[in-house]
């Protein structure tokens, strides 16, 4: 089982028997002409592999819905919409999992979010296809509480939760800021841009992906060897304030601002999100680090 990673193109390289297609959108522009070309080389790829390849796809995402109508080999489709051939019911999310109905079934993911609940599905599909009943799988799901990066709790100090993720995309920046809000607690994002190309060509997507989020800071742009194309993180920053009228967002181009800021303005009971897909995670440790000194302090003041 791999990944198949499209953002070079060098998903082509790679042969299965069976291929899950969660959602196709515009993005790694600096390899792709457009969405129309990634959808092109995804269904390339498909249609590249033996006869007797089987395809499970998200029928609820527009760009898997077009690639469909692309490939020749047959498919199946799961999703919560009307043209889902399997088709997911009764969610019930939670900060702790979720549970769902899935093929006649009760299902619970141990991984908070929707996003885990249509991947799940995916998983539950693939397996049942395969011959797995359904109560082959439900423990190893439920037990599943999601992956390194991938809103990976990093520690608890002074009433503060500190979460990693990589969301680097619009779309994964909402999912993971929905899926934080599941804790009813007030959320911290701090966001480092990850590629002037991919900055750019989404600028207008970014600027409105932060909804649920009370208080949002944004990076510099982290370029991954790319040279820069005029394009900053106070471009972006412009744009979400005239998206977010009312809320808090700062402008904290290094570590050391973020750090320093997130010091001074954190209190007990927040959640803070540190996304991107660069070096945003190495953050972590010195403010775990600050946040425990002021716990030692007020421990001992209360003593």
């Amino acid at each position: 089982m791999a990944e198949a990673d499209e953002s070079d193109r060098s998903l082509v390289n790679l042969t299965a028997e069976w291929v899950i297609v969660t959602n196709l959108e515009a993005d790694h522009l600096d390899h792709y002409r457009d969405l129309d070309d990634i959808i092109e080389t995804v269904a390339g790829f498909i249609n590249s592999l033996g006869e007797k390849t089987r395809v499970i796809a998200c029928s609820d995402d527009a760009g898997v819905r077009t690639m469909l109508s692309m490939i020749k080999h047959p498919f199946h489709t799961y999703g919560f919409g009307a043209e889902a051939q399997h088709r997911i019911s009764q969610e019930n999310l939670s900060s702790t999992g979720s549970t769902f109905h899935f093929e006649g079934e009760s299902f619970t993911v141990g991984a908070a979010g929707h996003h885990n609940v249509l991947n799940a599905a995916a998983s539950i599909l693939v397996a049942q296809l395969l011959g797995v009943e359904a109560e082959r799988i439900k423990a190893p799901l439920r037990e599943f509480n999601g992956m390194g990066r991938r809103f990976d709790l990093q520690g608890v100090a002074a009433g503060v939760s500190i979460y990693t993720d990589y969301a680097h995309h619009p779309t994964e920046i909402r999912a993971t800021i929905q899926t934080a809000k599941l804790h009813k607690r007030p959320v911290w994002v701090v966001f480092q841009p990850h590629r002037y190309s991919r900055t750019s060509a989404l600028m207008a997507d970014f600027a409105k992906a932060f909804d649920g989020a009370n208080s949002v800071a944004i990076m510099d742009i982290y370029s991954a060897g790319e040279s820069p194309n005029g394009v900053s993180a106070l471009d972006l920053i412009e744009r979400m304030r005239a998206n977010y009228p009312g809320m808090p967002i700062h402008y904290w181009p290094t570590h050391k601002d973020a750090e320093s800021g997130l010091d001074l303005l954190l209190k007990a009971g927040d959640l803070v999100l540190l996304m991107g897909a660069g070096n945003i995670n190495s953050l972590t440790t010195p403010l775990l680090e600050k946040l425990k000194e002021r716990e030692a302090v007020l421990s001992s003041a209360s003593a």
